[in-house]
């Protein structure tokens, strides 16, 4: 059986490109551009992880966080790779819209880290 990852993001072409680089390792994968929908897929899709863009378009990423922990009660991390912030947006601020979803935060490691 295949993996499943639902992937919700709105730039289009990034979209394609996740899809056809995790197909290509096998996963099934499910893509949706804004957060309207994501809860009612988790339920119909089952996914084994979801990929979700915070910055969405229709239904603020954050806010789908937290009706997934409400509503699908999951037991899970999220997990977030460094992105370039918009000026009026913090680290600090993002950090603390994710615990206040509900959510454990597990920073993602550097890809080339310096050694020690």
């Amino acid at each position: 059986m295949k993996n499943r990852v639902i992937l919700v993001d709105d730039d289009e072409k990034l979209r394609k490109l996740l899809k056809e680089y995790l197909e290509g390792y096998g996963f099934q994968v499910v893509t949706l551009a804004d957060g309207s929908s994501v809860v009612e897929t988790i339920r119909i899709e089952s996914p084994d992880i979801v990929i979700l863009d915070i910055m969405l378009p229709k239904r603020d990423g954050l806010d789908v966080l937290k009706e997934i922990k409400r509503v699908l009660k999951p037991d899970g991390y999220f997990i977030y790779a460094d992105i370039i912030y918009p000026e009026r947006v913090t680290r600090r601020r993002w950090g603390h819209r994710i615990s206040m979803a509900g959510f454990t935060r597990a920073k993602k490691p550097p890809s080339n880290p310096t050694p020690a």
